[in-house]
């Protein structure tokens, strides 16, 4: 016996769907600008589902209002680092590698990059690149990567198997870079950098020191 659904039935159960659809985004739309605002954190986890799960209808309606599109990568990315951390401190620094995005270096850098293994830092002393990756040497990193490009990732990955990643670079990419190594069991936490584009960019050293020498309380 075929079961036959009534027009007016599967129009209410549509339009229902409609309004918790609208109901959710708008709450994660209002949690997210009091984060990016008020730097103040509710239902982290709830609110990270809800900015994956409605990641490209947010992004447009803040457009639409002339807001600030990176805010829903911003705040994925802090409420990542927030929900990561614990587990990040917990990897010894020899078992993390740091991933860096090529337009921090120097217009003037002399390296030469591997689709495979991006490049590895010269250490010309022209861009802050160079203090991540002696820093990173003093820890005891098991190495410091300057990506090409998003599918650098995957393979950088697969090929050196880290167990923790601190990862550097534009909000989106940072976002979805974390969303990438976190859903394959890596603790990771990012730096958003303080100026976009391709080229000569900057970021915060202290941020990335901080996240950088994070340990467990044990030590």
């Amino acid at each position: 016996m075929n079961l036959i659904i009534p027009y007016e039935l599967l129009g209410r159960i549509t339009v229902i769907a409609l309004i918790l659809f609208l109901v959710l985004m708008i709450t994660g739309l209002i949690l997210a600008y009091i984060v990016f605002k008020k730097k103040r954190i509710f239902f982290p986890h709830f609110l990270l589902f809800l900015i994956d799960s409605f990641y490209m209808p947010s992004k447009k309606i803040v457009s639409l209002f002339n807001g600030n599109e990176k805010m829903i990568d911003i705040v994925g990315v802090e409420l990542r680092n927030i929900l990561l951390e614990e587990k990040f401190r917990s990897i010894p620094y020899k078992d993390r590698i740091v991933l860096l995005p090529q337009c921090l270096r120097s217009l003037d850098c002399p390296i030469k990059f591997s689709s495979i293994e991006g490049a590895q830092c010269a250490k010309c002393g022209r861009c802050k690149v160079v203090k991540i990756v002696k820093r990173a040497e003093d820890l005891g990193y098991k190495g410091t990567y300057i990506a090409p490009g998003g599918g650098f990732v995957k393979r950088i990955l697969k090929k050196i198997k880290p167990s923790g990643v601190l990862g550097i670079g534009c909000a989106y990419e940072v976002n979805w870079g974390m969303l990438e190594v976190s859903s394959k069991g890596i603790p990771c936490q990012g730096v958003i950098i303080l100026r976009d584009g391709c080229v000569e960019t900057d970021l915060d050293m202290d941020s990335v020191f901080e996240r950088m020498e994070m340990v467990d309380n044990g030590g």
